[in-house]
């Protein structure tokens, strides 16, 4: 009998292979909830993670690895580390919420693919952040790494949206981006020297002054601005064109890992409070950046920050199952 329940959870491990978790915050509510993504699809309304102890959850970040959901708190001046479990279809904490970063006023956070966690600042440091892997697991305070400064790089002009592959890291400045770069990507690494730093810096587009949100595929780049409008442009460059100007005031964006390109919509304000908030999807991974249909997957007022967690992969939860699938046999 207990074989039988091992190899129903074996196929359950299978098919909660296609399933994805999209995260999201809400700055004026102060909340942080999920949406359960199956098949591309939701299969039910936001719940919420985190409904307390957040003041102004703007940016969001997951380091999938580590089962590790990173926060941006600029009202708090803290950027929170919260570890996350799936389990039953749903997610929850984990754990306490602990500091990986104090006394900033972040908004904008990312995570590469080894663990490094990078931000932004726009005032009064204007400068691109990093904070290594093995300095966030040894919660070393102080630890950070200005990448690109302001100060000395044209590139950095009140930095917002961050996105980075370990490699580069690409962010969106807010003030000037016509002039010195709507989004611009620099060298994940540390540079020293003034002449370095520019040397190393290539404006990605010019299209639009005020930028928010940055994510990338495996080959595009997608930008959302002040004006409403998702751009897109491919990660070798080349000239970026409108991917939508549907949305009201569309901010985060975020990448499933396949063809699927998520974006926050905050809303508009009427005086009375948000309205119109919302998160909606398009394909993200076309050959030939251009216009494409904006598909609402769920009313979420105050939209801000945006990431995702996969449930797991059937190369991962195979053979720990088909362990012990052996195991119940020998043991029968």
């Amino acid at each position: 009998m207990r074989l039988w329940v091992v190899l129903a959870a074996v196929i359950a491990a299978y098919f909660e292979d296609d399933v994805s978790y999209l995260v999201m915050s809400s700055p004026e509510r102060g909340r942080i909830s999920f949406l359960r993504i199956e098949g591309g699809n939701p299969t039910g309304e936001a719940e919420p993670i985190v409904d307390a102890g957040l003041q102004s959850p703007f940016g969001l970040a997951i380091d999938q690895g580590k089962s590790v959901l990173y926060v941006a708190d600029p009202q708090a001046e803290k950027i929170f580390s919260i570890p996350f479990r799936a389990t039953r279809g749903r997610l929850e904490m984990a754990g306490t919420p602990s500091v990986a970063v104090a006394n900033t006023v972040a908004r904008w956070v990312a995570v590469d693919h080894l663990g490094n966690l990078y931000y932004t600042e726009e005032n009064p440091n204007n400068a691109i952040f990093k904070v290594q892997s093995a300095a966030l697991d040894r919660h070393l305070r102080g630890s950070q790494l200005k990448l690109h400064d302001g100060a000395v790089a044209s590139g950095v002009s009140q930095p917002g949206g961050i996105n980075s592959d370990g490699f580069y890291v690409y962010w969106g400045n807010k003030d000037s981006g016509k002039e010195r770069g709507s989004v611009v990507r620099g060298n994940a690494r540390q540079v020293n020297t003034a002449v370095e730093v520019d040397r190393n810096l290539a404006p990605m587009s010019k299209s639009s002054d005020t930028v928010y949100g940055v994510c990338t595929t495996a080959d595009n780049l997608f930008y959302s601005d002040s004006d409403g409008v998702v751009w897109g442009v491919k990660k070798t460059g080349g000239r970026d064109a409108e991917v939508s100007g549907d949305l009201l005031r569309p901010r985060s964006c975020a990448w499933d890992g396949d063809g699927t390109v998520y974006v926050a919509d905050m809303g508009v304000e009427n005086g009375v409070g948000q309205k119109g908030g919302a998160i909606y999807a398009f394909p993200g991974s076309m050959r030939s950046i251009g216009p494409q249909r904006m598909t609402k997957m769920v009313d979420f007022e105050n939209a801000f920050g945006l990431a995702l967690v996969h449930a797991g992969s059937v190369i991962a939860t195979l053979p720990a199952a088909f362990v012990v699938v052996m195991a119940m046999l020998i043991y029968n």
